[in-house]
């Protein structure tokens, strides 16, 4: 379940949060689309299937990663969690489930 408390708490946040993740994001990734299109592009990549995508922050490598899920038992060894996508909150219909890239691209502007 702790995929989900990240996935509830970062729908929050205030102009502190948002200004220290993207810092962080700039700096390990090198710019905000570089990183929103590697983390969008694992969403769209689950194919219309469910799993999550999560920004993390991996302590051996000392930087933030992207990565992702099948389900709550395959997340990064060794990384904490900072973000979170969860493509199983998504539509499930096969009409809503064409959208779901759109979805995920909006979800990492926003």
């Amino acid at each position: 379940m702790i995929l989900h408390e990240h996935y509830f708490n970062a729908l929050g946040g205030g102009r502190q949060d948002r200004r220290n993740a993207r810092r962080a994001i700039e700096r390990d990734f090198g710019s905000i689309d570089r990183w929103r299109s590697e983390f969008t592009a694992l969403g769209k990549a689950e194919g219309g299937g469910s799993g999550w995508v999560i920004l993390a922050y991996s302590h051996s490598l000392k930087r933030l990663v992207n990565s992702w899920a099948a389900d709550h038992t395959t997340t990064l060894a060794g990384g904490r969690p900072v973000l979170v996508l969860d493509m199983y909150e998504q539509p499930i219909t096969s009409i809503m489930a064409r959208r779901r890239p759109l979805m995920s691209t909006r979800i990492c502007r926003e």
